[in-house]
């Protein structure tokens, strides 16, 4: 999967990152459209975290 970019929402507090997760890529419609269904009511998804892992890609492996 290749890197993505990081958004950031600002506001005059703060600044914080948005996670992003992928769920599927790269299959046929009709798994996609499967997949958009069984989720579709279940976003946006809300959670607080104790710590986070930070990965790069650097084209061929992730790494920390």
């Amino acid at each position: 999967m290749p890197p993505r970019r990081v958004a950031f929402h600002s506001s005059p507090s703060r600044r914080f990152l948005v996670p992003h997760l992928t769920i599927a890529q790269g299959q046929d419609d009709a798994v996609l459209e499967e997949v958009e269904a069984g989720l579709r009511g279940r976003l946006p998804v809300t959670a607080r975290v104790s710590s986070v892992d930070l990965m790069g890609h650097d084209g061929t492996r992730w790494q920390q």
